[in-house]
């Protein structure tokens, strides 16, 4: 049987009052670990991007750039302390109501020990893209917004660690990030934000993750199952291939109401 994932009111109201601390919760006798991936996103993008914010405020620069939610804190990381296999969405692929509650607070969402269903996984397409090309995977006008990307344990490739992560950086940040490279002034820069972005080529990004940067590594040990839960219309992800040895296998990703 699936597990419906949600949080109680007590639970959200803990992590918001202290998110650098992990929350220990139990579901139908599945324990989990429930994490902030990073607490304070705005700050962390205000001192990142410190002359920029002296020119227009982080609110100003975030309608600029299609006025997205900014999460205050970016991110949820739920491990389980044994693999359950996950209701993720419904037989019309809308996304249940318990994930869609946790992605308006939170952001994007990232499970460890955890899988779809074995009907519902063999539906998936796969795929990998060119390192840190940040990008959206859905046109404006399409309806299924949130990316759903799966690691499944029982796939011959997917059960062993993979050599790229998946890096996911809220709107603002991509845009803030282009013309910083460009050396433009943000206060005459395009009102707009493009579907893609070559971002942080040539530079040392460890440490901006974990900052400005949300990483799924998908390195959980072999045979460990992993979801992650992204919303197009608030933030952009790219690949990150770690090493020249190759990029790995390909994501499970399918699209959700």
């Amino acid at each position: 049987m699936s597990l419906t994932f949600e949080l109680s009111e007590p639970q959200y109201e803990a992590l918001s009052r202290r998110p650098s601390q992990a929350l220990a919760g139990s579901i139908l006798g599945a324990a989990f670990r429930a994490s902030v991936g990073i607490a304070n996103y705005p700050g962390h993008i205000r001192n990142h991007y410190a002359a920029a914010c002296e020119e227009l405020s982080l609110p100003e620069l975030n309608e600029k750039s299609g006025g997205a939610v900014l999460h205050e804190n970016f991110g949820l990381i739920v491990e389980f302390s044994q693999p359950v296999e996950l209701l993720v969405h419904d037989d019309e692929e809308n996304l249940v109501p318990g994930l869609r509650q946790l992605m308006k607070t939170f952001g994007p969402l990232i499970f460890r020990n955890a899988r779809l269903s074995s009907e519902l996984q063999e539906d998936v397409q796969k795929n990998i893209f060119p390192s840190l090309r940040f990008h959206t995977d859905r046109g404006r006008n399409q309806h299924n917004q949130i990316s759903l990307f799966t690691r499944d344990p029982r796939d011959d490739e997917q059960m062993e660690p993979r050599l790229s992560s998946t890096l996911i950086v809220a709107n603002v940040v991509a845009w803030l990030e282009f013309y910083h490279q460009s050396d433009s002034g943000v206060g005459a820069a395009e009102a707009s934000l493009r579907s893609s972005f070559d971002l942080f080529e040539g530079q040392n990004i460890k440490d901006a993750i974990g900052r400005i940067i949300l990483e799924q590594p998908w390195k959980a040990p072999r045979g460990t199952g992993e979801i992650c839960l992204i919303d197009n219309r608030q933030v952009l992800h790219a690949s990150y291939h770690h090493t020249m040895s190759g990029k790995g296998w390909r994501i499970g990703a399918r699209y959700l109401v």
